[in-house]
């Protein structure tokens, strides 16, 4: 790496570079969304929900993931005191900076129009996270047929 690269390489902040990198596998954003959906889940109760029939979340794949998101400062483990009545010992869950990190990345993309109205990355409901792209792939068309006619 170039001594220049390294310079301005060094002027992008370090949180957000860990919480890029926190999120730059596939699994990584699954069990991301998961935890932003349905917080707090134990280590089994995320493995099962990312597995299917044909195939089962390998143990491994999912530890390095949450190691991952930990160390962008994503998610969080909790572990439980033992005089609480529960199955698991220890939970993960969205950290307040993984949720303030979402949010901006959803603000970033604004709307068809500007970045005038604020994207919310969680509508009321059980419908979980919020579609942006798929909204904002709908504002463009009707934008093109507007246009068009």
């Amino acid at each position: 790496m170039t001594q220049s690269v390294e310079t301005f390489a060094a002027k992008f902040p370090e949180e957000i570079s860990r919480a890029i990198d926190g999120l730059s596998g596939e699994t990584e954003r699954a069990v991301f969304v998961l935890l932003y959906d349905e917080e707090p889940l134990a280590f089994t109760q995320i493995k099962t929900r990312l597995s299917d029939e044909e195939e089962e979340l390998h143990q491994t794949t999912l530890s390095n993931a949450l190691s991952k998101l930990k160390k962008g400062g994503l998610v969080q483990k909790r572990v439980r005191d033992v005089d609480e009545e529960t199955q698991f010992t220890s939970y993960y869950s969205v950290t307040e900076y993984g949720k303030r990190f979402l949010n901006s990345l959803f603000d970033s993309l604004g709307t068809a129009h500007g970045p005038s109205g604020r994207r919310q990355p969680v509508m009321s409901g059980a419908s979980g996270l919020y579609d942006a792209t798929a909204e904002m792939r709908d504002e463009m068309e009707g934008m093109i047929e507007a246009n068009g006619r």
